[in-house]
């Protein structure tokens, strides 16, 4: 009797053993507040986006920290203003966040009895950029935010997002389509001379995975054909399409 419970121990202690060597390793991804002992920062949730992303509400702040993974850094992409109530400034203290299937980012404001939708990007024409801009319950627009700028976002018109979250742009004064990604990156997917199909593309929206673009056809830049005389080339106003 005596040997059989040794064995049992021994078989126990050994699992024990098994299970302690697989422990999963814990480790720092990202300090959000190198002062912390004086909680310059505070976040009490967390959430991702499709692309893998980390987002973060900070309660000091009202900041959304966005943190990608793969590069660890603590980004501010939004912010979510203290208000006057009643006399007094009162914080957002921003808590609880989830994505909906859209790629809209809610955060919960307890202080202002609300919840907060974040959302909005903004082409910027004359610099071949497009800024995030984050728009609290009041309706009014935060500090914008730097997405991306590029020669190839020149005459940045109008944006859509595909199913995968990536921002297409239509850059008018290339008569080009091109592509954003979440952390910035740029990629031309469609260019053409004033001859079309793309003819001073204006303005983008998604069926589907199919992408459907408006072409304003003004006769400027690279949708001016040979001759000087305008964009006589092409077929002129028209709706362009781009199938995966």
């Amino acid at each position: 009797m005596q040997v059989i419970l040794m064995a049992v121990l021994a078989l126990f202690l050994g699992a024990c053993a098994t299970m302690q060597s697989r422990s999963p390793a814990v480790s720092i991804l990202v300090d959000l507040d190198p002062a912390s002992a004086d909680r310059t920062v505070i976040v009490e949730s967390i959430t991702a986006d499709k692309e893998g992303r980390l987002y973060l509400p900070d309660r000091v702040t009202g900041n959304i920290l966005r943190v990608d993974t793969k590069a660890p850094k603590s980004v501010v992409v939004g912010r979510i203003d203290a208000r006057e109530i009643k006399g007094k400034k009162v914080n957002a203290d921003p808590s609880g966040s989830a994505f909906n299937p859209q790629g809209d980012l809610f955060t919960a404001v307890g202080p202002f009895s609300e919840v907060v939708r974040i959302r909005l990007y903004v082409a910027d024409t004359a610099r071949g950029a497009i800024w995030q801009v984050a728009i609290g319950a009041d309706g009014k627009g935060g500090k914008p935010a730097l997405l991306a700028q590029s020669p190839l976002l020149e005459g940045a018109d109008g944006l859509a997002f595909d199913r995968t979250g990536k921002l297409w742009v239509a850059a008018n004064e290339r008569n080009a389509i091109v592509t954003v990604a979440p952390d910035g990156q740029v990629q031309e997917i469609a260019k053409n001379g004033s001859s079309g199909p793309l003819e001073f593309p204006a303005a983008i929206v998604f069926v589907g995975s199919t992408a459907y673009i408006a072409n304003y056809d003004t006769p400027r830049r690279d949708n001016l054909d040979a001759n000087g005389k305008g964009a006589l080339d092409g077929i002129g106003a028209s709706i362009a399409q781009i199938s995966p």
